[in-house]
């Protein structure tokens, strides 16, 4: 239903794409709340931000734990200039995230150990769109390791061009997987962060 609903979407059929979302919701109404955080993206992409904020209420009711579908409340409150419960959200966002980082936190930390030890130069890359911060915050120390901000290039590429053209979904709710594209410009991103920290240093 999500693939079907993004389809509609893409082809400017709205009213089949809704269908599409809340039929998956319907049928299977508490399996996950992905399908909650696509219907909310598709009333965001249409400016209906009281819906959007609905349906994201019901995906939290089963996962109170999904950092994605506090962010896009934060969004949609920023873009009704409710400052008050933006500010709410993304403090819950945070929370959220620091209670589920900590498991990730020890695998980032055990991979860095091991990668160092034996002589490996360690690159850590965040997810497009992405500041550095969560991912630094996930080491005790930083040396030894090469970080590539994706930030701002993809900030950049999106100013002029359409969010489709760089991800498939909003999986992250202000990013999402990248189309062929996305994937372009992030290996460029990789590769020219690695040469300057590698390669150019040496010459």
């Amino acid at each position: 239903m999500v693939a079907l609903g993004d389809c509609y979407s893409e082809q400017g059929k709205y009213s089949e794409a809704e269908e599409m979302f809340k039929r998956g919701i319907t049928i299977e109404p508490r399996k996950d709340n992905t399908i909650y955080l696509e219907l909310a993206q598709h009333y965001r992409e249409r400016k209906m931000y009281p819906q959007a904020e609905e349906i994201l209420k019901k995906g939290i009711e089963i996962n109170p734990n999904n950092e994605c579908a506090y962010r896009l409340l934060e969004l949609l409150n920023q873009l009704r200039g409710r400052h008050k419960e933006t500010e709410l959200y993304l403090k819950r966002a945070e929370f959220v995230t620091d209670y589920c980082d900590k498991k990730t936190r020890r695998n980032y930390q055990r991979l860095k150990d091991i990668v160092l030890k034996r002589g490996i130069k360690l690159v850590c890359a965040p997810y497009p769109v992405c500041g550095l911060k969560s991912l630094t915050s996930m080491f005790d120390t930083l040396g030894g390791i090469t970080f590539v901000d994706n930030e701002m290039v993809f900030r950049e590429a999106l100013k002029n061009a359409k969010y489709e053209d760089y991800f498939v979904d909003r999986y992250g709710g202000d990013f999402g997987h990248c189309t062929p594209e996305g994937n372009r410009l992030l290996a460029e991103n990789i590769a020219e962060t690695l040469i300057r920290e590698y390669v150019s240093k040496k010459k």
